[in-house]
């Protein structure tokens, strides 16, 4: 998945030649400084980011789709021993996780490629922006990379509405 999510993503000024057969993914080194979170949320880093998103979304890459119920049945399944204490409100917890992405996987289609991992580390910034490791990519909604950017960053409620303006173009 990642080289294919890498190699797809070369359009982004990433450099990459995937040799399937050894099993070996050379990637080119690119020079540029990671954001730390506060240079995520600068207001101009919003709309470059929300641009950079766009062009990710707009490529056309095979990758396995997003499958929120899925993913939350393998969290469960790992979960092995809760106090007996707190067994109620785990199970509670449980079942609303699996019904929140059993909801998300019925209303969001997986229709373009996303990072999935949007951590501003993962955002390197040499004057344009390039983004690296690619190891979640997915086919998802554009929404589980601006929602995951916002969170995985720390965006306020004006700055969550200044990508989404940025990204879509107009007022959301």
């Amino acid at each position: 998945r990642q080289a294919r999510a890498a190699v797809g993503a070369e359009a982004l000024r990433v450099g990459v030649a995937v040799d399937a057969e050894h099993g070996t993914l050379l990637t080119e080194y690119r020079p540029g400084t990671p954001w730390q979170p506060d240079e995520a949320r600068e207001p101009r880093n919003l709309v470059r980011v929300a641009e950079l998103m766009r062009r990710l979304h707009a490529l056309t890459v095979e990758l396995p789709a997003f499958a929120a119920e899925r993913i939350a049945a393998r969290y469960l399944a790992r979960l092995k021993e809760v106090p007996a204490a707190h067994e109620p409100r785990a199970r509670r917890w449980g079942e609303e996780l699996v019904a929140c992405a059993r909801q998300h996987d019925a209303h969001y289609a997986p229709s373009v490629f996303c990072h999935h991992d949007l951590l501003a580390a993962n955002i390197l910034d040499d004057g344009g922006l390039v983004l690296v490791d690619f190891e979640y990519a997915v086919r998802a909604t554009p929404l589980l990379d601006l929602a995951s950017f916002a969170a995985m960053n720390g965006l306020h409620a004006d700055e969550r509405y200044a990508l989404l303006t940025a990204y879509r173009g107009r007022e959301p």
